[in-house]
Protein backbone atom coordinates (compact mmCIF):
# COMPACT_ATOMS: atom_id res chain seq x y z
CA UNK A 1 0.00 0.00 0.00
CA UNK A 2 1.30 3.25 0.78
CA UNK A 3 1.36 6.49 -1.11
CA UNK A 4 2.77 4.38 -4.27
CA UNK A 5 -0.50 1.93 -4.46
CA UNK A 6 -2.99 2.37 -7.25
CA UNK A 7 -6.53 1.04 -6.87
CA UNK A 8 -8.69 -0.26 -9.07
CA UNK A 9 -11.76 -1.91 -9.49
CA UNK A 10 -12.10 -3.12 -13.15
CA UNK A 11 -10.99 -6.95 -12.38
CA UNK A 12 -13.12 -8.32 -15.03
CA UNK A 13 -16.14 -10.62 -13.95
CA UNK A 14 -16.28 -9.95 -10.11
CA UNK A 15 -18.64 -6.73 -10.27
CA UNK A 16 -16.87 -4.18 -7.93
CA UNK A 17 -16.45 -7.21 -5.41
CA UNK A 18 -12.52 -7.08 -6.30
CA UNK A 19 -10.31 -4.77 -6.31
CA UNK A 20 -7.09 -4.85 -7.37
CA UNK A 21 -3.94 -2.91 -5.33
CA UNK A 22 -0.63 -2.41 -6.90
CA UNK A 23 2.06 -1.24 -5.03
CA UNK A 24 6.23 -1.68 -4.57
CA UNK A 25 5.67 -5.02 -3.06
CA UNK A 26 3.16 -5.97 -5.83
CA UNK A 27 -0.27 -6.86 -6.88
CA UNK A 28 -2.81 -8.01 -4.33
CA UNK A 29 -6.40 -8.54 -4.84
CA UNK A 30 -9.16 -7.72 -2.09
CA UNK A 31 -12.06 -9.38 -2.22
CA UNK A 32 -15.39 -8.84 -0.37
CA UNK A 33 -18.41 -10.33 0.40
CA UNK A 34 -20.58 -13.82 0.23
CA UNK A 35 -18.13 -14.93 -3.03
CA UNK A 36 -14.68 -13.95 -0.61
CA UNK A 37 -15.94 -16.30 1.81
CA UNK A 38 -16.75 -19.21 -0.55
CA UNK A 39 -12.83 -18.74 -2.59
CA UNK A 40 -11.36 -18.66 0.85
CA UNK A 41 -12.96 -22.19 1.61
CA UNK A 42 -12.43 -23.28 -2.02
CA UNK A 43 -8.39 -21.74 -1.38
CA UNK A 44 -7.62 -23.61 1.52
CA UNK A 45 -9.00 -26.67 0.47
CA UNK A 46 -7.45 -26.63 -3.08
CA UNK A 47 -3.99 -26.26 -1.64
CA UNK A 48 -3.73 -30.28 -0.62
CA UNK A 49 -3.40 -30.66 -4.23
CA UNK A 50 -2.77 -27.42 -6.27
CA UNK A 51 -0.75 -24.65 -6.30
CA UNK A 52 -3.10 -21.67 -5.56
CA UNK A 53 -2.57 -17.60 -4.42
CA UNK A 54 -1.36 -16.60 -1.43
CA UNK A 55 -3.89 -16.23 1.34
CA UNK A 56 -2.29 -12.78 2.49
CA UNK A 57 -5.09 -11.94 4.94
CA UNK A 58 -8.29 -13.68 5.54
CA UNK A 59 -11.25 -11.67 8.22
CA UNK A 60 -14.98 -11.58 8.65
CA UNK A 61 -15.72 -11.44 4.33
CA UNK A 62 -12.67 -9.77 3.35
CA UNK A 63 -9.96 -11.56 1.62
CA UNK A 64 -6.53 -10.47 0.15
CA UNK A 65 -4.95 -12.48 -2.16
CA UNK A 66 -0.86 -11.97 -3.22
CA UNK A 67 0.09 -12.42 -7.00
CA UNK A 68 3.72 -13.15 -5.84
CA UNK A 69 5.27 -12.44 -8.50
CA UNK A 70 3.33 -14.17 -11.23
CA UNK A 71 1.28 -12.71 -13.83
CA UNK A 72 -2.00 -12.58 -14.82
CA UNK A 73 -2.70 -14.41 -17.95
CA UNK A 74 -4.94 -11.87 -19.02
CA UNK A 75 -2.40 -9.25 -19.37
CA UNK A 76 -0.11 -9.82 -22.00
CA UNK A 77 -0.88 -13.22 -22.27
CA UNK A 78 2.66 -15.06 -23.21
CA UNK A 79 2.98 -16.94 -26.77
CA UNK A 80 1.92 -20.84 -24.62
CA UNK A 81 -1.08 -19.48 -23.10
CA UNK A 82 -3.22 -21.98 -24.10
CA UNK A 83 -1.15 -24.90 -22.72
CA UNK A 84 -0.64 -22.89 -19.30
CA UNK A 85 -4.63 -22.83 -19.33
CA UNK A 86 -4.56 -26.55 -20.52
CA UNK A 87 -2.36 -27.80 -17.44
CA UNK A 88 -3.70 -25.02 -14.42
CA UNK A 89 -7.19 -27.63 -16.02
CA UNK A 90 -5.41 -30.95 -16.07
CA UNK A 91 -3.96 -30.45 -12.72
CA UNK A 92 -7.49 -29.71 -11.08
CA UNK A 93 -9.24 -32.59 -12.85
CA UNK A 94 -6.49 -35.04 -11.38
CA UNK A 95 -7.72 -34.27 -8.17
CA UNK A 96 -10.20 -36.69 -6.63
CA UNK A 97 -13.77 -36.20 -6.94
CA UNK A 98 -14.21 -38.10 -3.48
CA UNK A 99 -12.03 -35.74 -1.93
CA UNK A 100 -14.23 -32.21 -3.05
CA UNK A 101 -16.61 -30.92 -0.06
CA UNK A 102 -18.14 -28.70 -2.56
CA UNK A 103 -21.43 -30.04 -4.36
CA UNK A 104 -21.47 -28.53 -7.92
CA UNK A 105 -23.46 -30.98 -9.71
CA UNK A 106 -26.12 -29.97 -12.22
CA UNK A 107 -28.82 -30.25 -9.40
CA UNK A 108 -27.47 -28.13 -7.04
CA UNK A 109 -26.64 -25.60 -9.42
CA UNK A 110 -30.48 -25.62 -11.06
CA UNK A 111 -31.57 -24.86 -7.96
CA UNK A 112 -29.52 -22.15 -7.23
CA UNK A 113 -30.14 -20.71 -10.55
CA UNK A 114 -34.20 -21.72 -9.91
CA UNK A 115 -33.64 -19.28 -6.91
CA UNK A 116 -32.23 -16.42 -8.48
CA UNK A 117 -34.93 -16.16 -10.95
CA UNK A 118 -37.63 -16.23 -7.96
CA UNK A 119 -35.73 -13.14 -6.39
CA UNK A 120 -35.53 -11.31 -9.86
CA UNK A 121 -31.12 -11.31 -9.66
CA UNK A 122 -30.91 -13.02 -13.75
CA UNK A 123 -31.20 -10.48 -16.28
CA UNK A 124 -30.51 -11.41 -20.08
CA UNK A 125 -31.59 -10.91 -23.27
CA UNK A 126 -34.57 -13.84 -22.54
CA UNK A 127 -36.95 -14.02 -20.20
CA UNK A 128 -35.73 -15.55 -16.79
CA UNK A 129 -38.14 -18.19 -16.34
CA UNK A 130 -38.28 -18.88 -19.92
CA UNK A 131 -34.78 -19.65 -19.92
CA UNK A 132 -34.38 -21.36 -16.73
CA UNK A 133 -37.40 -23.70 -18.41
CA UNK A 134 -35.10 -23.97 -21.39
CA UNK A 135 -31.92 -25.35 -18.74
CA UNK A 136 -34.04 -27.64 -17.08
CA UNK A 137 -35.22 -28.94 -20.66
CA UNK A 138 -31.81 -29.36 -22.12
CA UNK A 139 -30.20 -30.93 -19.01
CA UNK A 140 -27.91 -33.76 -19.74
CA UNK A 141 -29.04 -37.00 -18.43
CA UNK A 142 -25.57 -37.61 -17.09
CA UNK A 143 -22.94 -35.76 -15.47
CA UNK A 144 -18.85 -36.21 -16.25
CA UNK A 145 -17.90 -35.52 -12.44
CA UNK A 146 -14.62 -33.61 -12.26
CA UNK A 147 -13.65 -31.17 -9.85
CA UNK A 148 -13.17 -28.05 -12.03
CA UNK A 149 -13.13 -23.86 -11.46
CA UNK A 150 -15.99 -22.11 -11.23
CA UNK A 151 -14.40 -18.89 -12.71
CA UNK A 152 -12.25 -20.73 -15.15
CA UNK A 153 -10.61 -17.36 -17.23
CA UNK A 154 -7.65 -15.92 -18.11
CA UNK A 155 -7.69 -13.33 -14.97
CA UNK A 156 -7.94 -16.06 -12.43
CA UNK A 157 -5.13 -18.29 -14.07
CA UNK A 158 -1.58 -16.83 -13.29
CA UNK A 159 1.67 -17.89 -14.91
CA UNK A 160 5.11 -17.98 -13.49
CA UNK A 161 7.91 -16.58 -15.72
CA UNK A 162 8.91 -20.56 -16.60
CA UNK A 163 5.38 -21.36 -17.74
CA UNK A 164 4.08 -22.96 -14.60
CA UNK A 165 0.51 -22.04 -13.76
CA UNK A 166 -1.51 -21.46 -10.44
CA UNK A 167 -5.17 -20.65 -10.01
CA UNK A 168 -6.41 -18.32 -7.84
CA UNK A 169 -9.99 -17.56 -8.06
Amino acid sequence: GGDDAIWSDDHEGHDGETLRVTGPNGEFFIKQGPLAVAEHERLRWLKRWADVADVVSFEGDVLVLAEAGWRSLDRKPPADYGAIMGRALRELHEVPVSECPFDERLDVKLARVAERVREGLVEGHEAPEELYRRLVAERPATEDLVVTHGDFHPANVLASHKGEAILIG
